[in-house]
């Protein structure tokens, strides 16, 4: 009974302790907004407890007890200043303070809000003090705005506007474009082009994103355009979770009857399960594809057991008549392996009748049809690999567009009670979106008349309607944490993970009078998915003896782009009531590609930058230092077409390629 008393008095002593502590955050800097290193902040009851600013001008204090407490903040050159706080049991309480110059008294002090990177205000001051020409949009303005992506937030900058996902600056796009994420290249998934599509990375995950114009000896120099910088979330001062859900309604797809094309069981993760790629042990490389053979008559007659036999008559590869696929009624060397074949009787070998009448068994009996499947065989089993019941687009029903995210960060002190306590921050976003488009009647035409034609319109090639669909899945994380070893050292690391898929679907019904005078059909679908992994380490040192601060960066990305079964259909379009399977006649034949492209980049800079003048009216430094940059990219495609086949109703046939 009394170790229970003494376990409930200790416990309930224990749980007052930690409700009584309170932890003071926040930043030391000047009036020019330059963090000051190795400033104090100790309490004006205890000048025993205090801590120093780490190499960002931060500092941490665990309070014991109730307040209100006074702290004093001192640094060489600057004046002191205290600052009264009144933490609340187990609060987190931000207090940035500003100090003036030592020869200035000030009759009062001033706390700040913390100038976080997430706010205009950050950025406005960012900007005015940059040498070259920026503009940026925080993540305060994007949460106002509803953008989802990347691609939605940047068209809000003055300057720039979209093609799609693309993005150009100033009317310069493609090579005159560099995207970066926290200041490291990644790469563009595009074999043609060196602009990003930026709808990969969605506004919730970033703290801002920067758009440079004009070229500084710390950039990269292979741009001219613009340089964008997509800036993650950093970790915050104290506990923060985010969720949100957004469910958007289209008029033109939710709840209605769309294009679609084929679907797969993980589409909804952002990637095909393996329905659309192609089958298996079919290779996509041209030089391992086996020829189609035509076998003439002399490899016929050999398939046939007649190869000794002609070697007997002195018949070869190269003796006139044999290089020709059928018999004819000219050649006595064909009518002798018709006599020996049992087809013409030796007696009838100069019959014109009899041997006209041989020549024309052999043929029907051993034409392609006989031999194709003995020396195509191989092909004949890729063949017969293919799906071909899915060339055709459907209809089903659009869902509402979704947009979830979450995330939670904060940070924690280790070791508090030694010598050189820790500081771990850490930060964990996850989001999936789901987006349909749907344009139910659209107008394509195709005129070759020039842009002053008195008569618009009356001269096309092609006119018709079309219903183009295009179904987004996708999901994105981001992973970070960072760990100040003592007030001048700290690393961080950063996983950024993404994944998307986009099923694309169209239908469209055509004139085209150079062909005919009928109404054609047109229907197209593919699947394309896109996957980035962005891993990034870092760390930030400051030397006081040579009052030198350094930063090393070191990024690698893995990227992939796939198009998969990217399907082509054009057909005269049967009028109403008539079944497709009665339509004879195609375009162009059918055709199935598939894109490949895998791309990796390393990207790892260090940095060092000093002081040139200890005068806080003047500041100057120097900053110095170096990149390495590796980029790998593979592309590959398959092209398989049908051949043979002039009609739907040919199409859907087994082996048919």
């Amino acid at each position: 009974m009394l170790l229970r008393v003494l376990l409930s008095l200790f416990s309930a002593s224990l749980a007052t302790v930690v409700l009584a502590q309170g932890t003071i955050r926040g930043k030391v800097a000047d009036k020019t907004g330059e963090t000051l290193i190795g400033a104090a902040v100790v309490l004006k009851s205890d000048p025993a407890k205090g801590v120093t600013t780490d190499l960002d001008g931060r500092y941490s204090l665990v309070l014991d007890g109730l307040g209100p407490y006074t702290l004093m903040v001192r640094y060489v050159g600057y004046e002191n200043k205290e600052v009264t706080v009144n933490p609340k049991g187990g609060e987190v309480l931000v207090v940035n303070i500003v100090l003036g110059e030592s020869a200035v008294a000030l009759q009062a002090f001033e706390v700040e809000a913390k100038a976080v990177r997430t706010k205009d205000a950050y950025l406005e001051r960012m900007k005015i003090n940059n040498a070259s020409s920026m503009d940026f949009i925080s993540r305060d303005a994007m949460l106002k705005t509803g953008d989802g992506d990347a691609t939605q937030a940047v068209k809000r900058i003055t300057g720039v506007s979209t093609v799609g996902a693309f993005v150009t600056v100033r009317g310069l796009a493609d090579r005159y474009i560099v995207t970066t994420v926290n200041g490291s290249r990644i790469p563009t998934l595009d074999p043609l082009t060196n602009n990003l599509r930026l709808d990969l990375f969605p506004t919730g995950l970033m703290d801002n994103i920067v758009i440079t114009k004009t070229t500084t000896p710390d950039l990269p120099g292979d741009w001219s355009g613009a340089l964008i910088s997509l800036n993650t979330s950093d970790y915050p001062e104290k506990l923060r979770v985010s969720v949100g859900t957004t469910i958007g309604y289209n008029p033109n797809s939710s709840f209605k009857n769309i294009i679609t094309g084929q679907t797969s069981s993980t589409d909804w993760l952002g990637r095909d399960d393996g329905l659309r790629a192609p089958p298996a042990g079919v290779p996509l490389v041209g030089d391992d594809y086996p020829n189609f053979i035509e076998p003439d008559l002399y490899q016929q007659l050999t398939l046939l057991g007649y190869g000794s036999t002609m070697q007997g008559y002195g018949i070869t590869g190269n003796t006139p008549g044999f290089q020709s696929t059928t018999m004819g009624t000219n050649n006595v060397l064909q009518h002798v392996m018709l006599a020996e074949m049992g087809l013409l009787a030796p007696g009838l070998l100069f019959n014109s009748t009899a041997v006209a009448n041989a020549v024309a068994s052999f043929n029907e009996i051993y034409g392609l049809d006989y031999f194709s499947p003995i020396v195509n065989s191989q092909l004949a089993d890729y063949n017969r690999r293919f799906r071909n019941d899915t060339w055709r687009v459907s209809t089903d029903q659009g869902q509402p567009n979704m947009n979830m995210s979450f995330s939670i960060g904060n940070q924690k002190q280790l070791f508090a009670k030694s010598k050189s306590p820790k500081t771990l921050g850490f930060l964990i976003g996850l989001r999936y979106n789901a987006e349909t488009e749907y344009d139910p009647a659209s107008i394509i035409v195709r005129t070759g008349e020039p842009y002053n034609d008195p008569n618009p319109g009356d001269e096309w090639g092609r006119k018709g309607t079309q219903g183009i669909s295009v179904v987004t899945r996708g999901w994105n994380a981001v992973g970070s944490l960072s760990l100040k070893l003592n007030r001048n050292n700290s690393i961080s690391l950063l996983v950024m993970p993404n994944a998307m898929g986009q099923a694309n679907a169209r239908l469209l019904l055509f004139l085209n009078p150079g062909v005919g005078s009928e109404e054609y059909a047109a229907e197209d679908q593919f699947y394309e998915q896109r996957r980035m992994w962005v891993y990034q380490a870092g760390s930030k040192h400051f030397i006081p003896a040579l009052n030198m601060k350094v930063d090393v960066d070191a990024s690698y990305s893995d990227g992939s782009r796939d198009m998969l079964d990217f399907k082509r259909l054009a057909y005269v379009n049967p009028p109403p009531g008539q079944p497709i399977t009665d339509i004879e006649a195609a375009l162009t034949p059918p055709n199935r590609i598939y894109r490949y492209l895998d791309e990796t980049m390393l990207d790892a800079r260090a940095a060092a930058e000093f002081p040139l003048s200890d005068l806080p009216r003047k500041t100057r430094k120097l900053r110095f230092g170096g990149s390495y940059l590796r980029q790998e990219r593979r592309n590959l495609q398959g092209f398989y077409r049908v051949l043979g086949a002039p009609g739907p109703t040919q199409w859907m046939e087994e082996g048919r390629f």
